[in-house]
């Protein structure tokens, strides 16, 4: 299996983690140290700050990832923006915007909606499927949710790329 994601920071009570723990793209986990700041002891160099509605981690690249509580899983940040440590934009703009549209069943995130700092956006929609078997089991603690389709932008508008699941038994 794989997941797509731009780094996850989970709270102390989040049933998978042990204390505050950033989760990386590539899917490890970075454990921080107690206090404010925080650091990870673990080689990766990364610094947390809690800044009261949000929590910062300096990376060593210098990039600042601001995080903002989930309002309906109390135990994940959410991933807002990244923000270029050696110098603010001309702009004012970040690196990087994340804003997130939800199911208004569910309250699951359904949508990211990722635009850069010349306005360019990437939209990745998600699907929750309610079917059983090896294929839609839950991850970590909740619903599966697939990517459907990611809609990004080209030079005659957008290009979409659609995804399709199928369960095998092997």
């Amino acid at each position: 299996g794989w997941i797509l994601t731009a780094g996850r920071l989970f709270g102390p009570t989040h049933p998978t983690a042990q204390g505050w723990t950033y989760e990386s793209p590539d899917g490890a986990d970075h454990q921080f140290s107690s206090g404010n700041p925080s650091y990870t002891k673990d080689g990766s160099y990364l610094r947390m700050t809690d800044n009261v509605t949000s929590r910062t981690i300096d990376f060593p690249d210098r990039t600042i990832h601001t995080f903002e509580q989930d309002p309906f899983q109390q135990s994940e940040w959410l991933l807002k923006k990244v923000e270029n440590g050696f110098a603010k934009t001309v702009s004012g703009n970040p690196l990087i915007r994340i804003d997130y549209a939800r199911d208004p069943a569910t309250n699951m995130v359904s949508q990211w909606t990722i635009t850069d700092l010349h306005g360019r956006a990437i939209q990745v929609y998600f699907h929750r499927y309610d079917l059983d078997g090896p294929l839609f089991h839950t991850y970590d603690h909740g619903p599966a949710l697939f990517v459907q389709r990611v809609v990004l932008p080209s030079s005659t508008g957008t290009a979409t790329c659609e995804f399709q699941y199928h369960a095998a038994t092997i």
